[in-house]
């Protein structure tokens, strides 16, 4: 896959985009609140006003989004880390939904690959889609957060 790539076969989908970024810089934009709060969801005129992240295996993470400029969460998102190797490599279940979530305890990989001339190639694999459907709104996700990354590495 080059710059900007998706695919989705069955219930799996996999996003991969070069950043024009250190994986340093890339690993602290997808790990550290304060830095995530700043891209993720901007191309869809949404705002991570909640980001509670604890990075390491077993530890929990939680999103809510919400239009850009309101506090009403419109999306949530939870789940466990199962494998944190830094600059590298994130496992973690994925739950998205509120109190009767669509999406429940499927699987998210983020590969980060170090590329010379500082960039990095990072590959979104979510596996477990409970139908078609679901991987296709997940596959157009991915692919904006992506793009939304490699905006923020602009500023």
């Amino acid at each position: 896959m080059n710059a900007a790539q998706s695919r989705s076969t069955s219930n799996t989908v996999i996003v991969s985009q070069l950043i024009p970024a250190s994986v340093d810089q890339v690993w602290s934009a997808w790990t550290v609140p304060s830095i995530k709060k700043r891209w993720w969801g901007r191309s869809e005129n949404l705002e991570l006003v909640l980001c509670e992240m604890d990075v390491r295996v077993g530890g929990n993470y939680r999103y809510g989004m919400a239009q850009h400029g309101s506090k009403d969460v419109l999306a949530a998102a939870h789940g466990v880390y199962q494998q944190v190797e830094p600059n590298h490599l994130l496992v973690y279940t994925w739950t998205w939904g509120g109190d009767a979530p669509l999406v429940k305890d499927t699987l998210v990989t983020v590969l980060f690959e170090e590329l010379s001339g500082d960039q990095t190639r990072v590959t979104v694999t979510h596996e477990r889609q409970p139908s078609a459907e679901v991987a296709d709104i997940h596959q157009d996700g991915w692919t904006h957060m992506l793009a939304d990354l490699v905006l923020h590495t602009r500023f």
